[in-house]
């Protein structure tokens, strides 16, 4: 897709889902498709697996990239799906590297979870 194409794409109300989780607390998938259904059926034009509201910080990376792909193929191209990385810079590579796999059209980078630390770093 070209950029025109997503950002005109992007222009619309887009909604961080919901991660369930099990009593094991793990993601409980099941819930996740329903919710994912919910917010399609309600018309959200842009789904953010991994957003800040979606438990981004409860989740392993390993985790975040799974609910990436889970998102990603319930989806199936009826949305935009904007993946939420984050943590480090390498880190964050790798997520938006396996987003990009995934499917996912977008990524939404997460700031550092203590950015009051090292401004300077920060906006490097």
């Amino acid at each position: 897709m070209d950029l025109e194409k997503l950002a005109e794409r992007l222009r619309t109300v887009h909604a961080i889902n919901v991660t369930p989780f099990r009593e094991d607390r793990g993601v409980d998938y099941d819930l996740l498709e329903r919710n994912i259904e919910f917010l399609i059926a309600s018309g959200l034009g842009v789904i953010v697996p991994c957003g800040n509201t979606g438990e981004f910080y409860a989740l392993s990376v390993e985790e975040a990239r799974a609910v990436t792909r889970f998102v990603v193929e319930q989806v199936g191209g009826r949305t935009a799906v904007l993946a939420g990385i984050g943590y480090d810079l390498g880190t964050a590579s790798e997520m938006a590297l396996a987003a990009q796999e995934a499917g996912a059209d977008a990524v939404m980078v997460h700031q550092p979870a203590h950015p009051y630390l090292m401004t300077e770093g920060l906006i490097r």
